[in-house]
């Protein structure tokens, strides 16, 4: 039984298996999702309170921000790490809303290093979530 339940929002259905390929899935019940649309993101959310919630933001940066300020004006959600996908450089990200409101950004096209600092990261942010 997966010890972390994990949302994956993307509309790439590469990316979407090359998460499911490399996160070890006695660690991870990925859920995921392939439409950003704010409801459908919120209507999963009640169904499935995930632990982590890793968003692709690709070109809609507006939209990834927005979405992550309703995820965090719920109460039973805000406590969620939040980690944003970004084809952009997260040092040159105009939106610092994003930066700030996320609990961290990687830059796409990620390597499987970086995917196990991801894991590593989310246990990490998990670990001082539960201390609180």
């Amino acid at each position: 039984m997966a010890t972390y339940k994990l949302l994956l929002v993307d509309q790439e259905k590469e990316d979407i298996t090359l998460m499911q390929e490399l996160l070890p899935n006695d660690e991870f019940e990925i859920i995921t999702l392939d439409k950003p649309h704010l409801e459908l993101v919120l209507s999963a959310l009640t169904h499935h309170i995930p632990d982590v919630i890793l968003l692709d933001a690709d070109i809609m940066v507006d939209h990834t921000c927005q979405l992550i300020r309703e995820i965090r004006s719920h109460e039973s959600l805000r406590h969620l790490l939040i980690i944003v996908l970004s084809v952009f450089d997260p040092s040159l990200i105009a939106h610092k809303d994003l930066l700030a409101a996320a609990d961290d950004v990687i830059q796409k096209p990620y390597s499987y290093s970086e995917l196990t600092w991801l894991v590593d990261r989310i246990k990490e942010g998990l670990a001082v979530r539960d201390a609180r």
